[in-house]
């Protein structure tokens, strides 16, 4: 998985934690929508871009 994401996102959730979302599969979109949220519960106000990309097969 590829995971694009702007420092909205790293500034408050570290590669572990991003990884330990992303390693259960499932939909991008709420993926992606779960790194946001955990990000704004941790006080990001800055704005939080985050792009997922499946890579392989």
């Amino acid at each position: 998985m590829l995971v694009l994401a702007s420092d909205g996102l790293w500034d408050f959730v570290n590669e572990q934690e991003v990884a330990a979302v992303v390693v259960q599969g499932g939909e991008l979109e709420p993926m992606a929508t779960a790194l946001v949220d955990l990000a704004v519960k941790r006080g990001s106000k800055d704005d939080t871009s985050v792009v997922l990309v499946r890579l392989g097969l």
